[in-house]
């Protein structure tokens, strides 16, 4: 019975790891303003949810079962009940502030999103499935996502398709994601299976991570060399993105992963950044003029998209005087920009693109308050000899927070930045404090 409950919990990780990236959805509400569709008002379920779901009760259920078979541990010590009560703090209070929004129904999807990335975080510190096998389920399920990747930059298109969650974007067409000037014309970003380039470059920031760690688990030469394989394709999708929230992440990542490694003489991540590091040379090498456009915003279109980013701040600044202490509730952003001033296109109501300035305008400086003391939670279980790598760990989630909002507004960021934490929070507890030259 035991072997059997641990083959479905293993089954299910590596299921959720393949559908993960998807973005397969049933919409069941559409929402529009000013005539155009917004992401962040409508509804749907992810195929992933329910995968998520399941998983998650066979992990707690196993869990239980090993509990109550050797009665070694106390789960309800009062330390660890305190610590479960503050990390509940933030998805309690972000549920029950649902139901005073503008719209309950939104704000109760978004809770559920918040409350979806904290069980990620339970379930991948409590699950019996060794944290290789974690790795191995989500970088297996990137081989997909990477290969799309890949065909959307040389193909310079992309399709749609309902099984798979995809939409169609075209270069010439308004609203697409371009790197565009008169002297390179218009070059379609890669997309990936996510809704925007900036969110495929997160989840490539994240397949990095995912791969730095994997390096202490490789058990084999050929393990090695699909691995260093596997990062190579995935700087190179990186590029392609051209995310600037990500590629400062990628930039913060590695610096941190050199430090950690020289200090704790592990080779193997050393080899590995290396080759991702030439992997980024050679896309620049190949495509500098696109790089340079990218990097030194003169066109209309990177201005344009600067000027909008720049105004958002103050956007941000005027919601959260409105309402500074409890904020308008979760997914509220672009509604409340849209009542403050509703004569402007549709297209124009987005979040400002720095996620603590989200935070704040959806849940004020209470929900901001709440949301520390569960992160001081799971931090809680984490070795103090830990504390300076999970800090420097965490600062390309930082990097990216600051440049790009779908970490708090979109159920796929949302997910991405649980699982880097939950992974992060996993290895910095039950893998040894000092690691061998490999």
């Amino acid at each position: 019975m035991v072997s059997r409950l641990f083959m479905i919990e293993k089954f299910l990780v590596y299921l959720w790891g393949l559908v993960l990236p998807w973005q397969t959805i049933w919409i069941y509400r559409y929402t529009s303003l000013q005539g155009v569709m917004s992401p962040y008002l409508t509804l749907g379920w992810y195929l992933g949810e329910g995968v998520l779901w399941v998983l998650f009760l066979v992990i707690v259920f196993n869990r239980w079962k090993r509990q109550h078979r050797t009665r070694v541990e106390n789960m309800f010590t009062k330390r660890a009940a305190a610590m479960s009560l503050m990390m509940c703090a933030f998805p309690v209070f972000v549920y029950v502030r649902s139901f005073w929004s503008g719209d309950v129904d939104v704000s109760l999807r978004h809770a559920l999103f918040i409350i979806e990335g904290y069980m990620v975080i339970v379930m991948i510190s409590i699950s019996q499935i060794p944290l290789r096998e974690w790795l191995r389920a989500f970088l297996c399920g990137s081989v997909g996502p990477l290969a799309l990747g890949l065909y959307q930059w040389f193909s310079q298109s992309t399709f749609s398709s309902t099984l798979f969650g995809l939409t169609e974007h075209v270069a010439r067409e308004p609203g697409t994601s371009i790197v565009a000037s008169d002297s390179v014309g218009r070059w379609l970003r890669a997309y990936g299976p996510f809704p925007h380039p900036n969110i495929f470059g997160g989840y490539t920031v994240l397949v990095m991570f995912l791969t730095y760690v994997y390096t202490y688990y490789v058990q084999s030469s050929r393990e090695r060399i699909t691995l260093g394989i596997l990062h190579v394709v995935t700087v190179f999708v990186l590029c392609t993105t051209f995310s600037r929230g990500a590629l400062l992440g990628y930039i913060v990542l590695i610096s941190g992963w050199v430090v950690y490694a020289l200090k704790n003489r592990i080779r193997g991540v050393l080899g590995i950044v290396g080759v991702g590091i030439v992997s980024a040379v050679c896309f620049v090498g190949i495509y500098p003029d696109l790089v340079h456009v990218r990097a030194v915003p003169v066109s209309s279109a990177e201005t344009r998209s600067i000027d909008e980013r720049i105004s958002g701040i103050g956007v941000a600044m005027d919601l959260f005087a409105e309402r500074p202490i409890d904020g308008y509730g979760g997914g509220m952003f672009t509604y409340a920009w849209y009542l403050l001033n509703p004569g402007l296109p549709g297209y124009m109501y987005q979040p400002v693109h720095v996620a603590p300035l989200v935070v704040l305008v959806e849940y004020g400086i209470t929900g901001l308050v709440f949301a520390l003391c569960s992160w001081v939670a799971v931090g809680s279980s984490v070795p103090r000899t830990r504390w300076g790598m999970v800090a420097f760990a965490m600062l390309p989630l930082m990097s990216i927070g600051f440049f790009d909002h779908y970490v708090v507004t979109l159920y796929s960021g949302i997910l991405i930045f649980s699982l880097y934490i939950a992974v992060l929070i996993r290895f910095s507890t039950h893998s040894p404090q000092t690691v061998p030259m490999r």
